[in-house]
């Protein structure tokens, strides 16, 4: 605007010239003047979009568009700026060949890894890609052992970088495939890799980089190079003694798990994960049966021995493998893509879980094993074909129990960490208490054990162990038990940042719950109740849904919440409350919270109780399953509580222990006579102290939860703390004698 009011000032006094002297000093003050308005409306203009911005950045999920939108831009500007990434690949390739120094080639090292991870572009060919990817393993694989010590980590690291990249696995090849040129490159640098590894290995000392490297290439090995896997099983069973009764109960359970899990999970198995699945099986070639490669401490002498006194192979397993078998599935096992099989050597010391450093070892490559496995045994499936149709209700697997070994490396490991001392910290003493064994791991051990967990069959049997190794008559036994588990679900949550895994057995920790809170001992249960309030959302949403449901039950119920202790009656009190629903469930809470205090606050009783209603829970945003479980638990505890009510013929609270003398059971208030029958928990003076007291803790619940929903709290709030003070000491021995164990 102040452009065109210049021109047009300057035309008319161009156009006149017996004005002009006149017209040019009068228009200097209005051009200022449109100039001075023109600055100050940029001014006002940019100071609106910055409030905008402001304003548009307060909007939930604008930062996070922003920062995508920020990263493409970036990312597009350097695929224009770098090309391909073959192309990349390759120029980074010439300078390497260039470069006279250990630090230039280090950098351009790093550059590698940084080109090797980035995917697959449009433009580049996938013949292209994978050449450029086989040079850079090549090249590293060649030049690692010339480099100085201090740079070989980047190596290692862009080396496995190179070997998971999803355009250069094998297992994933067709019948066809197997005469193309990069088929026989890749098992040619795959092979040399695993010498490489297996050279390493069988010297003395490692260090620490090296020690990883080679743990991860036998990983990604394990389903390439056939005959490894058999190899490594192999070593690892020779190693592990099977001596008692609590070892063989482990290789059981370890044993019918699995086949019961491979069973469930072998009817939605899609057509080509059974072929790759075959496809590895094929390559692995683990099979153990018979007395061959048995650990010959504990191998049986005679021929009529236990069938899990030995590990071997389940044969559902196998035979379901081999049923899969398809002539679409390439046959890697030729003899002209490999030099020859692996063979055992000094390398397989390195298994040897009998010495420290091979417990440590196997642990390391056992963590990055099943990491392997879980990225490969994984898929998707519909429960039905109406779903499937739909597109709905859509599930996702970890099959890792198709993985060839896991039977036996899972009954093996568990056996070393529960009864080995090799796996434990120092100060540690196997026999010292049998629950504490998880408190006590060394790093490397737990973090093993941790990724293990993530298999259903693993976590199960590993908490039924420790159950088996606990008396509820022995209550430091049961403290340490409930201890080492919250340590563990707290490890795994923050490990993972997941719930346990959907796969374990909730029945047996609905048994387990079950014997602890129906214990004589007060100590047991409150402790017990003090785990379940901590630990109750680390499990998954219908596993806490069926936990809640057994808490909720009229047995349980008679025997915390009419409990003479106070503070247990307290911690029941507790988790009625606040633990019923997941966090995220604060309408539900809300609803279920009104209705528990109109149970309680009515003054004029009906025949009937007031009911939550249907369309509450249908609200969540749960599944079926869940959904029907809470209704239960819900229905479950409001009929406890107006038996509870009626028992004590109040009319409105407070309640106290005089209206008892009026109780009358069912059979002779139909009779009109006088009741001498025993009363039952529902009906006695420490239940009226316990419905008073729920009825205060409702109150504050309802106000905790309606501050909540204001203040719009996020799930991981913490819940109200529970100060729970210590019985006295004599109160925390056994409650029977030592020889009359009762295990969990």
């Amino acid at each position: 605007s102040s452009s065109s009011s210049s021109a047009s000032v300057g035309n008319s006094g161009s156009s006149s010239s017996s004005r002009a002297d006149v017209a040019e000093a009068p228009a200097d003050k209005p051009v200022k003047a449109q100039r001075s308005r023109s600055k100050s409306f940029k001014e006002r203009a940019r100071a609106s979009f910055r409030l905008g911005g402001k304003a548009l950045s307060k909007i939930p999920g604008a930062q996070t568009v922003k920062g995508a939108v920020g990263r493409t831009k970036s990312r597009l500007s350097r695929l224009g700026r770098s090309g391909t990434p073959a192309e990349l690949t390759l120029r980074l390739l010439d300078k390497y060949a260039g470069c006279a120094s250990e630090a230039d080639r280090h950098s351009i090292v790093f550059d590698l890894q940084k080109a090797v991870r980035r995917p697959k572009n449009s433009h580049d060919s996938m013949d292209a890609l994978r050449n450029s990817l086989l040079d850079v393993w090549r090249v590293l694989l060649r030049n690692v052992e010339l480099t100085d010590p201090a740079y070989r980590e980047v190596y290692y690291d862009t080396v496995i970088a190179v070997m998971v990249r999803e355009e250069l696995q094998l297992h994933l090849c067709t019948r066809d495939d197997v005469e193309q040129d990069w088929v026989r490159a890749c098992c040619g640098l795959q092979y040399r890799t695993h010498l490489f590894v297996t050279k390493k290995m069988a010297e003395e000392s490692m260090a620490e980089p090296l020690l990883l490297f080679a743990a991860k290439c036998l990983a990604i090995n394990y389903f390439c190079v056939p005959g490894l896997a058999r190899v490594i099983v192999q070593s690892v069973v020779c190693h592990t003694p099977i001596a008692d009764r609590r070892s063989r109960k482990i290789g059981e359970n370890v044993a019918v798990r699995s086949v019961e899990q491979e069973e469930s999970l072998a009817r939605h198995v899609p057509p080509d994960k059974k072929r790759m699945f075959y496809s590895i099986h094929r390559v692995c070639g683990v099979n153990l049966t018979g007395l061959d490669h048995q650990c010959p401490e504990t191998c049986p002498k005679s021929g009529v021995y236990s069938p899990y006194s030995v590990v071997n192979t389940p044969p559902e397993i196998h035979q379901r493998l081999e049923s899969w078998s398809s002539d679409l599935v390439a046959d890697l096992t030729v003899a002209g893509l490999w030099k020859e099989a692996p063979q055992p050597g000094p390398w397989t010391d390195r298994f040897k879980p009998d010495v420290e450093s091979g417990f440590s070892f196997l642990s390391i490559f056992l963590e990055v094993l099943f990491r392997r496995c879980r990225a490969m045994f994984q898929y998707s499936y519909y429960p039905n074909k109406i779903d499937q149709r739909l597109g709905i209700n859509q599930r996702s697997v970890v099959a890792t129990v198709f993985m060839p070994g896991f039977v036996e490396l899972c009954s093996c490991i568990l056996r070393l960490s529960l009864l080995s001392e090799h796996g434990l910290k120092r100060t540690y003493r196997i026999g010292a208490g049998p629950p504490s064994v998880i408190c006590n791991w060394t790093d490397r051990t737990a973090a093993c054990m941790l990724a293990l967990c993530q298999n259903g069959v693993f976590f199960t049997c590993l908490v039924e162990d420790l159950m088996l190794q606990t008396s509820t008559s022995h209550v430091a036994d049961v403290m340490a038990l409930l201890g080492s588990f919250k340590a563990l679900l707290e490890s795994y949550e923050h490990m993972h940042s997941s719930h346990l895994p959907p796969e374990i057995d909730i029945s047996l920790m609905c048994t387990f719950i079950s014997k602890l809170l129906t214990c004589h001992h007060y100590v047991v249960i409150m402790f017990s109740l003090r785990w379940i309030y901590d630990c109750l959302d680390y499990f998954h949403s219908e596993h806490r849904a069926a936990i809640v449901e057994l808490l909720m039950s009229e047995q349980i119920l008679e025997h915390t919440l009419c409990h003479w202790e106070p503070s247990l009656r307290h911690l029941t009190h507790m988790i009625v409350v606040y633990r019923l629903f997941h966090p995220s469930q604060k309408s539900l809470q809300a609803a279920v919270l009104h209705a528990l205090t109109n149970e309680l606050e009515v003054s004029s009783r009906e025949s009937t109780h007031l009911r939550v209603n249907k369309s509450v829970f249908e609200e969540s945003a749960e599944s079926p399953t869940v959904v029907a479980l809470q209704m239960k638990a819900v229905e479950h505890l409001q009929s406890f509580l107006w038996k509870v009510v009626q028992a004590h013929n109040q009319s409105a609270p407070p309640y106290n222990s005089s209206s008892l003398k009026l109780y009358t059971c069912d059979k002779h208030a139909a009779a009109q006579k006088k009741c001498t029958c025993r009363r039952p928990p529902h009906a006695t003076r420490y239940t009226s102290d316990s419905a008073e007291n729920l009825r205060k803790i409702l109150a504050d619940g309802v106000k905790w939860v309606k501050a909540r929903r204001v203040e719009g709290a996020s799930d991981a709030d913490a819940y109200p703390p529970i100060i729970l003070s210590l019985p006295p000491l004599q109160n925390m021995t056994s409650a029977y004698a030592r020889t009359a164990r009762n295990p969990l």
